[in-house]
């Protein structure tokens, strides 16, 4: 790797320039560190710029495990099966494990569904919270995807937004 200021040589693992002083950014560490290589989708989540995209769609999976589980002792306790829970759970794998587009509108458009109906059938908004996760899921994974997409295609790696 070399330095963008000076034009030394730097380890692949080096913060600053030892010539110079100049901080080496994450992007050319990740990519020096991946030997020249195209860089792995393991590897282009762990630019700075995909930080947000990576924790919006942990949190939304995470999220939709909790909610499931409480679906389920609910409708357990109740007597009830518990295919809702385990819907969201599924779901919530597809999207904090797959980064799962798919999963992400599925989410979204399922739960919608549910709110509309519990409107209908009891007159109560119900279920809001897993709709707002959903549209979080789907607007994470779409841009997650479009990242990776442009940089498969013509190499550009995200850049962090101040």
């Amino acid at each position: 790797m070399v330095c963008s200021k000076c034009g030394a040589e730097l380890d692949n693992n080096a913060l600053v320039c030892p010539t110079c002083g100049q901080a080496v950014p994450d992007e050319a560490r990740i990519q020096a560190q991946a030997g020249g290589q195209p860089l792995a989708k393991k590897e282009f989540l762990k630019l700075p710029a995909m930080k947000s995209c990576k924790s919006n769609i942990n949190v939304c999976g995470i999220l939709l495990y909790v909610f499931g589980g409480i679906n389920i002792a609910l409708a357990v306790g109740l007597g009830t099966v518990p295919i809702d829970g385990i819907i969201l759970i599924l779901l919530g794998l597809g999207i904090h494990l797959g980064k799962s587009r798919v999963c992400a509108l599925l989410c979204a458009a399922y739960s919608i569904f549910n709110v509309i109906y519990m409107l209908y059938s009891t007159g109560k908004a119900a279920g809001v919270w897993i709709v707002l996760i959903g549209i979080d899921a789907v607007i994470y994974t779409f841009k997650y995807h479009s990242a990776w997409n442009k940089y498969k295609k013509d190499g550009t790696l995200p850049v962090e937004k101040n």
